[in-house]
């Protein structure tokens, strides 16, 4: 099992503070955050855990690269994680996964 976090290189570009400064506090808040999950995991059983901590775009990270790389059969993620006039400006990582991804996606609200 793999708990993917994709941090968007496109929003800390685009942030007023140093580039190096925002992604090493990103970074750092999604790796605790990973530890969680993983802790919650491994409390239902679950022992087999990989956690990936990557920058870049999260629609091709999470629908094209790492399925291919990791030999994934099935995406479980969240129907949304933005709010809406972000979402529209973004774009939807979740459709573009689900229309995107070589293998099963399941989408949970």
């Amino acid at each position: 099992m793999f708990i993917v976090s994709i941090i968007n290189k496109v929003e800390l570009t685009h942030s007023a503070y140093a580039f190096s400064r925002i992604y090493a506090e990103e970074k750092q808040k999604t790796e605790l955050e990973m530890l969680k999950k993983i802790n919650d995991a491994k409390e239902f059983g679950i022992s087999e855990i990989h956690a990936i901590v990557e920058t870049g775009d999260p629609r091709n990270m999470i629908g094209n690269v790492l399925p291919s790389q990791e030999n994934i059969d099935l995406i479980v993620m969240g129907a949304t994680g933005k709010g809406a006039i972000q979402q529209a400006l973004v774009g939807s990582t979740t459709s573009y996964v689900v229309s995107h991804a070589p293998c099963t996606v399941l989408v949970v609200k």
